[in-house]
């Protein structure tokens, strides 16, 4: 279950990074195209407007990367909350230190796992990020 959740949510980044991708090129052959251009003032508009699509980018990848952060740990939590039922109603006749130690358990897991994630998610937003903003200045330079 919680590796078909981290499938699921592998495939939504996975389908960001294409679409932010795509959208990379676009911007990426829009500049060049003006670029060749001898008119100064066109390139300094399209700067302007790629900076601003940029900044969509980044809000929008944001945002569906906090939406789907949210969606896994809600999945995370729910499936840690079957979890923990199950093993509350196998172990029925444990000590109630026994079941403390099963909660204490799964919420360290369950906290492990999103840090995880989060930092996964982090590392690859701040990796494409640099690498966007890398490309942008270097086409503007040129």
């Amino acid at each position: 279950s919680e590796a078909r959740h981290a499938e699921q949510l592998e495939q939504q980044i996975n389908d960001l990074n294409e679409k932010h991708d795509a959208q990379m090129e676009q911007l990426k052959s829009d500049l060049m195209a003006m670029a060749n251009s001898s008119q100064s003032e066109q390139v300094d508009q399209l700067v302007s407007s790629q900076k601003a699509e940029l900044e969509r980018v980044q809000s929008e990848m944001e945002t569906q990367r906090a939406s789907a952060l949210e969606e896994q740990m809600q999945q995370m939590s729910s499936s840690h909350a079957a979890a923990l039922e199950q093993t509350m109603a196998d172990h029925v006749s444990s000590s109630a230190l026994e079941l403390e130690r099963a909660q204490t358990e799964a919420e360290e897991k369950r906290v492990s796992e999103i840090e995880s994630v989060t930092t996964e998610l982090d590392e690859k937003h701040e990796a494409k990020l640099k690498q966007v903003e890398s490309e942008l200045t270097s086409t503007a330079d040129s």
